[in-house]
């Protein structure tokens, strides 16, 4: 039990640092991070836009 614990504190330790460095290229290139929230915008009226299709139609 205490190895599997572990196991999930270490792949935890892992993620944590991958989503640290993700955040610090973020931060280092804000034209990148613009750009993706620029995508998730677009992305979100597309799907109102499909939505609002699929309720009229």
């Amino acid at each position: 039990m205490k190895l599997s614990c572990e196991l999930k504190l270490a792949g935890a330790w892992k993620k944590f640092k991958e989503v640290r460095r993700m955040l610090t290229i973020m931060y280092d290139n804000p034209g990148l991070t613009i750009f993706l929230a620029v995508c998730l915008i677009v992305m979100a009226l597309c799907l109102l836009a499909a939505y609002a299709i699929y309720r009229l139609g």
